[in-house]
């Protein structure tokens, strides 16, 4: 597990799967059992809960599919769940894109 914080990082720091915290955000990396390959495959969890087994996590988005504005990380399911809580609290049909402003 990579922290948020750390994924863009060329060489990250990595955690075991008995160092995550419930509530944080992590790059999903696989390794092989002797540790001699691993593979970052794009997806962000986010650990919900421990168990005797291991940290259970939910999918939070893809790498790529962020937005950070000031230092402040947005994802792309965050910003799905609440467009669509707005829409449906206020009956309104919202669309949206999301771009970079090159000035």
């Amino acid at each position: 597990f990579i922290p948020e914080s750390d994924c863009d990082e060329m060489h990250p720091k990595t955690l075991l799967s008995n160092e995550v915290e419930v509530g944080k955000v992590y790059e999903l990396v696989l390794t092989t059992p002797n540790g001699c390959y691993r593979y970052r495959n794009g997806d962000f969890i986010k650990v919900t809960q421990r168990s005797e087994n291991g940290p259970l996590i939910d999918l939070h988005g893809r790498i790529k599919m962020r937005l950070v504005v000031q230092g402040y990380t947005l994802h792309e399911m965050s910003m799905e769940e609440a467009i669509t809580l707005l829409a449906k609290e206020t009956s309104l049909r919202i669309d949206y894109m999301v771009s970079v402003d090159p000035s």
